[in-house]
């Protein structure tokens, strides 16, 4: 690549080298190399949990099996000063190569290692050497991350920090349910909360694997932003707590014409509690918890501490730490088509669910989504009042 062909941008604290048709056009081109300008908060959002996890943990490697420009892996290497090696793969060598220009005009070289190969292939050293596996792995690939599940789990350290971006969104969020079947042995619902029932699917079948090789897992951050999901997931190797995997996987069954739902534990009737109509079932999928409020306390600490006070970010957390762990949301302007009236305020609603006594909050998957343990009935009921 040309260096005519590149532009310098600054993201955090760090300088990178890009190409400039991924800034010029409005999708960015995967040819001579992918970067995606857009996707700059999703890189700022994990540093701030990366750096968090590292600083309060013996984190001391990263692996990106993905790396493009290594934007990211870069990133990490200047700003976690406590992370002392970054491992930076792709399968494209000219991605490589200005990954390491990339390290050179950041002077990190030091603390950089790169390689051209397929991603599972980049894991077979730390698969075969427990010394030699990675404390932090993320995985950010075109398309669904499920191929790249076992032999990311296989090169953790135990007690590590994964993540994992699926970008088939389509399939997830059930567009397509048999191949959604096939890929993440669970079925999705296609309404107004798919994307929580998506992020549920992943993380089911991450745990589904985990559990193979006695390894327990627990999100501490899941969301998702335009066309992507993102999970964030500790990795524990306890083959007791391995054991535990069905106390975190159920059904939601949801009713499409009174848009009542429930989280069960085993395959329930299909009938609705309420209107006797016949429910669609979503799952097996994870019904725990996916955001660690201790853990996203900790990260805004850190963010606060380091100077990193992007404010979507803190008002992200902020949500999510106030978020109730309920697995499913309402949208308001849903509701309020129910209900045959306008739609009230979120903050009004939230604010009138918890004087009725009822548990309520917003959500960080939906600008306009409620969770709540109310009814449908009883929020219809509401906002009619």
């Amino acid at each position: 690549m040309l260096h005519s062909d590149l532009i310098e941008i600054r993201e955090g604290n760090t300088r990178l080298l890009v190409p400039s048709d991924s800034l010029l056009q409005q999708i960015p081109p995967k040819i001579p190399v992918f970067f995606n300008p857009r996707a700059r908060w999703n890189r700022d959002l994990s540093i701030v949990f990366y750096k968090a996890f590292s600083l309060n943990t013996r984190a001391r490697s990263f692996a990106d099996a993905f790396c493009g420009t290594g934007s990211r892996g870069i990133r990490v290497a200047v700003e976690i000063p406590s992370i002392e090696k970054v491992f930076l793969n792709d399968i494209n060598p000219t991605a490589i190569d200005l990954a390491k220009s990339n390290a050179l005009i950041n002077h990190i070289e030091h603390k950089t290692n790169f390689s051209v190969n397929e991603v599972c292939n980049f894991m077979i050293p730390t698969i075969r050497s427990r010394e030699a596996r990675y404390d932090i792995i993320d995985i950010d690939p075109f398309g669904s991350p499920i191929t790249f599940v076992d032999c990311v789990l296989r090169s953790i350290n135990r007690n590590g920090l994964i993540s994992f971006t699926a970008t088939d969104t389509a399939v997830l969020c059930g567009v397509y349910p048999q191949v959604c079947y096939r890929k993440y042995l669970g079925w999705p619902l296609r309404n107004e909360y798919s994307n929580e029932i998506a992020l549920r699917l992943l993380i089911s079948s991450i745990a589904f694997t985990a559990s193979k090789y006695d390894m327990a897992i627990s999100p501490i951050f899941s969301h998702s932003d335009q066309h992507y999901l993102r999970t964030y997931i500790k990795v524990k190797l306890s083959s007791s707590e391995a054991n535990k995997l069905a106390s975190s996987i159920g059904f939601i069954k949801h009713c499409f014409k009174c848009g009542n739902r429930d989280t069960l534990s085993e395959l329930p009737s299909r009938n609705c509690d309420f209107c006797d109509a016949i429910c669609s079932l979503g799952g097996p999928l994870w019904i725990g918890d996916i955001q660690n409020k201790l853990f996203l306390e900790l990260a805004k600490k850190t963010s606060t501490l380091h100077c990193t006070n992007d404010e979507k970010i803190l008002d992200l957390l902020d949500i999510a730490i106030q978020e109730i762990e309920y697995p499913t949301y309402y949208h308001v302007d849903k509701l309020a088509s129910s209900a045959k009236t306008s739609p009230p305020k979120l903050y009004m609603l939230v604010e009138k669910l918890r004087a009725s006594g009822f548990l309520a909050s917003k959500t960080i998957l939906d600008n306009g989504g409620l969770k709540t343990n109310a009814r449908v009935s009883e929020l219809i009921k509401l906002i009619k009042q």
